[in-house]
């Protein structure tokens, strides 16, 4: 059988198919369109389970405590010149050439009280 016999060939009742390929496609995709999406009632979620708590009353007073008292005898650095003069002009201990502040525990929870409860 030579190329020219075998391109100009009907398919054999076997191999006949029913619609080319595109077509079948085609039709995949618009059935997939017609199906509506079933959504369920809505319902308010409720969690039963109690929250879950980290850190015990005593362990968060543990971990205040030992953050002011670093802020108090240890310090942070601010390595930005303003920052340094706004915290001196607050009333904290300011090592300019170390660029170290040291915050009393007292002035800090005062400048805290001060602070926005929210920022937007």
């Amino acid at each position: 059988m030579t190329h020219d016999e075998s391109s100009t060939r009907q398919p054999s009742d076997k191999t006949t198919m029913t619609a080319p390929i595109s077509d079948r496609r085609a039709a995949r995709r618009s059935s997939r369109k017609r199906l509506p999406i079933e959504s369920l009632p809505f319902k308010a979620l409720h969690n039963f389970l109690p929250p879950v708590q980290m850190l015990s009353e005593e362990q968060v007073e543990q971990l205040h405590e030992a953050s002011m008292r670093i802020l108090e005898e240890v310090g942070i650095r601010f390595m930005d010149a303003e920052a340094l003069a706004l915290w001196a002009g607050a009333g904290a201990d300011v090592d300019h050439s170390a660029q170290i502040v040291k915050i009393d525990r007292g002035l800090l929870m005062e400048l805290v009280k001060r602070a926005p409860g929210q920022f937007i």
